[in-house]
């Protein structure tokens, strides 16, 4: 299992690109009113002047980071919650995936097509090994495959 290298630059470009464009404004500012930017919101827009990221405060003082998609709607969000712990939300078909230095996914926690939950779990080569998931009904399941892809033991 291997994020194509063309996708995984695009994504790491557009990051890229959203942390520089908020740096270089936040450069500007500062440069322009000494060594600190103070705001209760920043948000960062595209070329069409959509609002893509959200940077404020909630309640209580706490950060809060919101990543929006096309139609403006929240997609992730990264805040703190009232105990100071925190919190990441991903939303809509949401992905959390972990790679290894050289890309590779390892690790993928991701909602299926029922909204069941599924976390797989890769070997150095890519492959597939243990995938845990929770069925439409609910009812949990654990699956072990060997290095041929092919399930050894599986648990209901």
């Amino acid at each position: 299992m291997r994020v194509s290298r063309v996708r995984a630059a695009a994504v790491l470009g557009s990051v890229l690109l959203v942390a520089a464009l908020v740096l270089s404004v936040l450069a500007l500012l500062a440069s322009r009113q000494g060594d600190v930017v103070k705001a209760q919101r920043f948000e960062v827009v595209d070329s069409r002047g959509a609002t893509r990221v959200i940077m404020t405060t909630l309640e209580g003082s706490r950060p809060s980071v919101s990543l929006l998609d096309d139609a403006g709607e929240a997609r992730a969000w990264l805040f703190l919650s009232r105990d100071g712990s925190p919190n990441m939300v991903l939303q809509n078909g949401s992905r959390l995936i972990f790679a290894d230095k050289n890309g590779d996914i390892r690790a993928l926690e991701r909602l299926d097509t029922d909204g069941s939950p599924v976390i797989s779990f890769a070997d150095a080569s890519g492959k597939i090994r243990v995938v845990q998931r929770l069925d439409g009904s609910g009812t949990p399941l654990l699956e072990f495959y060997g290095p041929d892809g092919k399930a050894v033991w599986t648990a209901k």
